[in-house]
């Protein structure tokens, strides 16, 4: 604990421009210095003084002030960890005095159940998450520790966790605006398909899997390929993926696709939901016809089959309509029949 003795041998006098150049601000001053020092990484004495030379001389007096001020730190409610071994010893801060109100803890609470298991990004949130709760109150901590009665995000069917390194790559490679190649499993393919020239967009996370959205060149549109299905492999003789020299030109767009689909009107009574851009609304006694966009096929396929039976999909791309028939014949033949109704596209 840093004594009043410690204070005075600092000095208390305050200039009179105010400027406190001794005494108890500018231990303070020196205290919080140190503390940035020590924070990120741990440091030995001599990188200490390196660092805050006007603080800590490299002699045996810049020790024991250092010692002191790390006791006083402690006093403040900081873990710092002492690491004698492998010389030099050294020093770092593993957890601070939080100051966190009963308000800030449920909202650490919401951002924890943003990250669930199996989460790329859940690692790193939970080591933050650790940090900030650790000096909870004993109130604080029995409401920290109940679960959450609220789902705010369904957890990906596998664990991403093992995508991480492969991630942390992607989002070098964006962040550069770099244009990268890649191989890519895709399913119903024995070889890996290499994709020669991709311009990587964004990370998103849809049905439970996440999915790189990039451009490609080879296809001339956005391809959603998926984490877990990207060769990572940086150390063979044929690595992927690679960053190319070659910086991306301005984001393209995927065009979109407009299509119309009926639902009854009890599903629509209180709004349409915003799945898709939303371009008309007709009601009639029984039904809505909506007329809608959005730039992924498969994503307007999908969410339309989950409205079963309640859905009639009316007008859209040919490649849509062929898509979505293509879905509803093979959903029928899972039932036994290979032959769907010959009039299910006229009657859809």
């Amino acid at each position: 604990m840093l004594l009043h003795d410690d204070f005075q041998r600092e000095g208390n006098a305050v200039k009179t421009d105010g400027k406190a150049d001794t005494g108890v601000y500018a231990t303070i001053q020196r205290l919080v210095r140190l503390r940035a020092v020590i924070h990120a990484t741990p440091q030995s004495f001599s990188q200490i003084c390196t660092r805050l030379p006007d603080d800590y001389t490299p002699d045996p007096s810049g020790q024991r002030k250092l010692l002191r001020d790390v006791q006083a730190l402690r006093a403040f409610g900081y873990t710092i960890q002492y690491t004698p071994t492998p010389a030099p010893p050294r020093w770092q801060i593993r957890i601070g005095p939080p100051l966190l109100s009963d308000t800030d803890v449920q909202a650490l609470r919401y951002i924890r159940a943003a990250f669930p298991d199996g989460s790329p990004y859940t690692p790193p949130v939970k080591q933050v998450l650790d940090l900030l709760t650790a000096l909870l109150t004993p109130e604080q901590r029995r409401e920290w520790e109940q679960p959450l009665t609220v789902q705010l995000a369904t957890p990906p069917v596998q664990d991403y966790q093992r995508v991480a390194e492969l991630l942390q790559w992607l989002e070098q490679a964006m962040r550069k605006r770099q244009q990268i190649s890649l191989r890519y499993k895709s399913s119903g393919r024995e070889q890996p398909i290499w994709h020669p020239r991709l311009d990587p967009y964004q990370i998103v996370y849809r049905d439970e899997q996440f999915f790189l959205e990039a451009f490609s060149y080879r296809s001339n549109r956005i391809l959603p390929l998926r984490l877990d299905r990207i060769v990572y492999d940086r150390q063979s003789d044929d690595p992927s993926p690679i960053m190319l020299p070659s910086l991306q030109p301005p984001r393209r767009t995927q065009p979109e696709l407009v299509f119309t689909y009926r639902l009854p009107l009890r599903f629509t009574r209180e709004g349409v939901s915003a799945r898709f851009t939303i371009l008309d609304v007709q009601d009639d006694d029984t039904h809505s016809t909506i007329t809608a966009s959005h730039p992924n096929l498969l994503y307007i396929v999908r969410t339309l089959l989950g409205y079963g039976k309640h859905t009639r999909l009316l007008a859209g791309p040919p490649e849509l309509l062929d898509r979505f028939y293509d879905e509803v014949q093979g959903m029928w033949a899972q039932f036994g029949d290979d032959n769907a109704p010959s009039t299910l596209r006229e009657e859809g």
